[in-house]
């Protein structure tokens, strides 16, 4: 039996060393692959002990992008910090670093790694388009540019620096600017996809329909031959569907490339394109047709006699939950502060618990009036139980599926109640697609929010899918909110686009990890911001 007993543990011993030890081509998987190959080769070459100094400090390099690639911020910056100490003078540690912080939405610290980045070494330009892209998700178009300019000063050829500047120009609705620079990015790289599909995004929203079915098509062809880019070729393929409704998009593997070529199209007037369905249970949008045939004016919102109210709900501290949540605070606020400027009455309640939801929503029902323009938004917890989205108070005690139910508060009879009260328009913003935070407890719910039906002049967005559960992040705002924020403050932009670019957007910073959901039933445009100079009230 001893002899048994040692044979096991000789070829356990041996099992380890052979695992611990480097396959041949290692190095180069750890330096070029990505996600967990990359992470095993590197953890080989690092446990080996056979790397010091500077070349150890690069194996750490490697397996902290590894991990970023795998969404392990927090195992890309164990690994950032341990490069950074062994070799405190190259800037790629810095910037490898300022990638994890952005990663996890702490882009000040990102900001600081990469301004030390290039601090060490002013001539890189890639740590230009890092800070670049750090700057503009923090809303400072002004620093991005200028980063982007800077990265093009150093390589004008770079395509990466013309795309990200696209962006920006994009974010301001400097659709001229923005098409110029993807244009240039598509100059030098014309199978990009996302190059492309950015193009076609600010040819649309400028009212350019034909130049912007055509980058579309050109993206779905040059992502279907790239074989990459899940956001390019999804949101090609849905704005060609918005742009041809009566015409089917062709497969992509049948698609043939348009030209990449520069576009420059004719000015023409803003289209109003209409927003598909994003759900299972979305009515189809009333918006009209991307043509530019006179539309009939619809009735709107300003012509209504009610008020236009919000109650907008932060839920952070939950006692019998993880850590506490950072954004659900801070995003209640800063959306008070915009509807607020754009003529919304608007209540904010934060870290309710059970009777303090149910007294602030019947609170905010007793003040919607016949005509009214009534907006919820929910930030928190939000769980699915009998295909049904509740939302969850601060001191819930859940247990079980039916405790679901009995705390949480039934999004569906939230809308029911303001459409009872006599609203013209619901609108309701939910970012709580968040994991369960019981799950330990139970795990029979199914994940994420369940869709909703949508009452008659209703428009509704979700942060994620239906039954899609997102990882809470480290940022002081959410990725949802910034982008919402984005297309919030566009004038002349009808609500259900202000939803769909949103959507667009999140997607594109989240590479399609997150793609909110937008159900409509809306009959007329409604509008959050009129066309206006003057930015109170409704178009």
């Amino acid at each position: 039996m001893s002899s048994l007993i040692q044979l096991i543990t000789a070829l356990a011993l041996l099992t380890q060393a052979q695992a611990a030890t480097p396959a041949a081509d290692d190095a180069a998987t750890c330096e070029r692959a990505a996600g967990a190959e990359a992470i095993a080769a590197c953890d080989r070459l690092i446990s080996s002990g056979s790397a010091q100094g500077r070349a150890l400090a690069r194996l750490y390099r490697n397996r902290c992008a590894a991990h970023i690639a795998a969404r392990d911020a927090d195992g890309a910056l164990a690994d950032c910090d341990e490069a950074v100490r062994l070799d405190p003078a190259a800037a790629a540690g810095y910037m490898a670093r300022g990638d994890a912080f952005r990663s996890k939405r702490e882009f000040a610290r990102a900001i600081a790694d990469y301004s030390e980045a290039i601090r060490l070494d002013p001539q890189h330009a890639d740590a230009y388009v890092r800070r670049g892209r750090a700057l503009r998700a923090r809303g400072e178009y002004e620093g991005a540019t200028a980063d982007f300019g800077q990265a093009l000063r150093l390589d004008p050829n770079n395509a990466v620096a013309f795309l990200d500047r696209g962006l920006v120009w994009l974010d301001q609705h400097e659709y001229d600017r923005a098409i110029a620079d993807f244009n240039e990015a598509t100059r030098l790289d014309p199978d990009n996809p996302v190059a492309l599909t950015n193009r076609g995004l600010a040819l649309e929203r400028k009212g350019d329909a034909a130049p912007a079915r055509a980058s579309f098509q050109a993206a779905v062809a040059a992502a279907q031959k790239r074989g990459a880019s899940k956001w390019a070729r999804e949101t090609a393929r849905e704005r060609l569907a918005a742009l041809t409704p009566s015409q089917p998009v062709p497969p992509a593997a049948a698609t043939s490339a348009a030209p990449a070529a520069p576009v420059a199209a004719a000015p023409a007037a803003p289209l109003a394109a209409p927003v598909p369905g994003a759900g299972p249970r979305a009515a189809p949008s009333a918006a009209p047709p991307a043509t530019n045939l006179p539309q009939a004016r619809p009735q709107l919102p300003a012509e209504r006699a009610g008020p236009r109210l919000a109650l907008l709900i932060g839920i952070s501290s939950y006692p019998e939950a993880d850590a506490p949540l950072i954004a659900p605070k801070n995003d209640a606020r800063v959306l008070a502060g915009e509807l607020k400027r754009i003529g919304f009455e608007v209540e904010v309640a934060e870290d309710l618990s059970k009777g303090g939801l149910y007294w602030q929503i019947e609170n905010f029902k007793k003040r919607i009036k016949p005509g009214s323009t009534a907006l919820f938004f929910f930030s928190g917890y939000g769980l699915q139980a009998n295909r049904q989205t509740y939302l969850i108070p601060a001191d819930a005690q859940i247990w079980r599926e039916a405790d679901v139910a009995r705390d949480g508060t039934n999004l569906e009879t939230v809308l029911a109640d303001m459409n009872g009260q006599g609203a013209a328009v619901k609108l309701a913003i939910i970012d709580a697609s968040r994991r369960n935070p019981y799950e330990r407890r139970f795990r029979s719910v199914a994940a994420g929010l369940a869709p909703i039906n949508v009452p008659k002049d209703g428009l509704v967005i979700y942060s994620a899918g239906p039954g899609e559960a997102l990882a809470e992040t480290a940022g002081e705002q959410s990725l949802f909110m910034s982008e919402l924020l984005k297309e919030l403050r566009s004038p002349g932009i009808s609500a259900e686009e202000v939803f769909t670019r949103t959507r667009i957007g999140v997607s594109r910073a989240s590479e399609a990890e997150q793609v909110p959901w937008v159900a409509s039933s809306l009959l007329d445009l409604v509008y959050f911001v009129r066309a206006t100079a003057d930015r109170r009230g409704w178009r």
